[in-house]
């Protein structure tokens, strides 16, 4: 009895945790580029913002570039369904949906050099891994 109550918590709550976030980059010109970012699971949609940012100094780093600005951005949130766990107590069959929360953010970055108005230092970026708010 105690395994099927193990598998009725677990199963729900492996989809619900169990998820990554990937982001993409666009070039757009020689000193700018668009990251696009999504993030699913409970343990990546809080960060799904600090992982855009400290992307956008790694890859202005990458570029040479000592500073970068944010020229656009959006951000967006909902759920995904993950699946259906099926599970049997007794003669007892229980389906549960189950749903994880997602996040995307994209943002246009513009790369530059040297400390500009509403620009983001690379070096503090990095040193923060990306959590500046």
């Amino acid at each position: 009895m105690n395994k099927i109550v193990s598998a009725l918590f677990a199963l729900p709550l492996l989809a619900f945790v169990a998820a990554c976030t990937t982001t993409n980059t666009v070039p757009l010109t020689p000193d700018t580029f668009r990251l696009d970012t999504n993030a699913s699971g409970v343990l990546f949609t809080g960060s799904a913002g600090s992982d855009t940012l400290l992307k956008a100094a790694q890859i202005t780093a990458q570029r040479g570039y000592s500073h970068f600005r944010i020229l656009d951005g959006a951000s967006g949130s909902g759920t995904a369904y993950t699946g259906t766990s099926i599970n049997r107590i007794g003669n007892t069959w229980l389906a549960n949906s189950n749903y994880t929360p997602t996040q995307q953010v994209s943002v246009v970055v513009q790369m530059v050099n040297g400390p500009q108005n509403g620009a983001w230092s690379v070096a503090e970026v990095i040193a923060n891994k990306g959590k500046m708010f």
